[in-house]
């Protein structure tokens, strides 16, 4: 059986300029390309307005995440940082002297329970 015989036309060779064909499809996948990146910036700048969250925020989630940090804590953290007035929660987590200065700081009495029994052994444990 032959080939031709099943309505199979043979190749044809084209002349011309081939080049052009080339550089016209190379030119739509790169505009696909970029197309693509922005529609990724555009979506990752706006779930980051969303959550309105700075830079110290997000910081201070990462570390309490990464030291294993309770909800309670996180809380107290946040608590002593407003107390200290000039550092943040990170600044808190990060140095000695500012947590030291927080927790002579703040009083207990209007805490929750869990908070206060947090400063109670944070107290404890810096030695104050």
């Amino acid at each position: 059986m032959r080939l031709w015989t099943l309505g199979i036309e043979p190749v044809r060779l084209v002349k011309g300029d081939e080049t052009s064909a080339w550089a016209a499809e190379a030119w739509m996948v790169v505009a696909s390309m970029v197309v693509l990146l922005v529609a990724i910036s555009g979506v990752v700048l706006m779930v980051r307005a969303r959550r309105g969250r700075d830079d110290r925020e997000s910081a201070f989630r990462a570390l309490a995440s990464g030291l294993g940090l309770s909800g309670d804590a996180r809380g107290l953290l946040r608590r002593l940082a407003a107390a200290h007035g000039a550092a943040s929660p990170v600044a808190l987590l990060l140095s000695d002297h500012a947590l030291r200065q927080a927790v002579v700081g703040v009083k207990g009495a209007g805490l929750p329970r869990a908070e206060r029994r947090a400063l109670e052994r944070l107290r404890a444990d810096l030695g104050l």
